[in-house]
């Protein structure tokens, strides 16, 4: 771990708001164009042999509409409306999303992934709730109108929970007294309910046979359909799993989050894969702890969330960094030889959207 990387975790520890000085666009602005935010990079160079990806521009608009919401930034505001621009593209007639779109602007699928359609809901949930101009949240409002009906037919895990973030962040417009929005987060979330009395035990407390991405996001869609609906067993299952999860990602040896490698991920009864450790997967761990320590005051799931952050910086296996505090870049893995040397937007996006959500009062 870096000289500046320990002092900023020294300087930090206490005082969590002050992340958001931490929060460098200037690398995510480099791999936007006027079309969206590219997907991959060639080292640190935007490629755009790589195109772009509704997944990556939704979430940047997530980073976009926080980063404005919190400090007012005009630069995050342009970013924004640029984000947002690209979502009006890619959202089809149906309410669905086309996720690939090549270099030359034209459509790269026929329709997206229902992972590309729920972090696309999730977004617009954020945009509604956030700081940015009201002429941006009228046309967040359209395309929300338009796809929420899609998502009562939503088949798999991930894409419901990335839903129902989206769904907490838009009831705060509307004071939790929205029929439909209640009524579908008690859906989405019965559904991961049944997921998780058909495939856990006393030894594994998960919503599936094998832990593979993104896999805190299930405990906090759990949390915030509590918060929305008030159901406690929503709650009590998400504090569950998330405990479960904490134990998986932690390494008491070195002391540091330790999370389930790409490369294999942990099937039940069988050995956790160590790499490559994803930025996406740290973030989300982070939300969930956050959220939890939020809604129990139980320090531990401060640390973990922290812990979460700091692995960002250094604090983990190989004891390097992998978000770039001079230039806001992220690297897009944590390998066996150590920080893969890609940057590109999901990587450098999840940073970003980890410290925002640490400072956020």
């Amino acid at each position: 771990m870096s000289a500046l990387a320990k002092g900023v975790i020294g300087m930090l520890a206490l005082c969590p708001k002050e992340l958001a000085g931490l929060v460098n666009l200037s690398h995510l602005k480099a791999i936007t164009d006027d079309t969206g935010v590219l997907q991959f990079t060639f080292y640190g160079v935007p490629d755009p042999k790589s195109g772009y990806t509704t997944d990556d521009n939704a979430r940047a608009l997530i980073v976009a509409a926080m980063h404005f919401t919190q400090t007012g930034d005009e630069e995050a505001l342009s970013l924004a409306q640029r984000y947002l621009a690209f979502l009006r593209y890619a959202q089809r007639d149906d309410g669905r999303f086309h996720n690939f779109i090549r270099y030359d602007r034209h459509y790269g699928d026929e329709v997206g992934s229902e992972d590309c359609f729920g972090r696309s809901l999730w977004a617009l949930g954020t945009v509604l709730n956030s700081g940015l101009p009201e002429e941006l949240k009228k046309a967040a409002l359209s395309l929300w109108e338009r796809s929420l009906p899609v998502a009562s037919r939503l088949r798999h895990l991930r894409p419901k929970t990335y839903t129902l973030v989206g769904l907490h962040e838009a009831a705060q417009v509307f004071n939790g007294h929205c029929p439909t929005l209640l009524g579908l987060a008690q859906q989405l979330a019965d559904d991961l309910c049944s997921a998780y009395l058909e495939h856990s035990d006393r030894c594994w407390r998960w919503f599936e046979d094998t832990l593979t991405y993104d896999n805190a996001a299930l405990c906090e869609g759990m949390l915030r359909a509590y918060l929305l609906t008030g159901e406690r067993r929503y709650c009590l299952i998400g504090l569950e799993a998330l405990r479960f999860l904490n134990a998986v990602c932690w390494d008491a040896e070195k002391d540091c989050i330790s999370l389930v490698g790409n490369r294999g991920w942990y099937r039940k009864g069988g050995t956790k894969a160590t790499f490559a450790q994803q930025p996406t997967d740290a973030m989300w761990l982070c939300w969930a702890n956050l959220t939890a320590w939020q809604l129990t005051g139980d320090e531990h799931f401060r640390e973990m969330a922290q812990a979460c952050w700091e692995w960002f910086l250094g604090r983990n296996l190989l004891g390097v960094a992998l978000y770039d505090l001079e230039t806001g870049a992220c690297h897009d893995g944590l390998e066996p030889q150590g920080a893969n040397e890609n940057r590109g937007a999901e990587s450098t996006i999840a940073a970003l959207l980890t410290f925002l959500r640490m400072a956020q009062p």
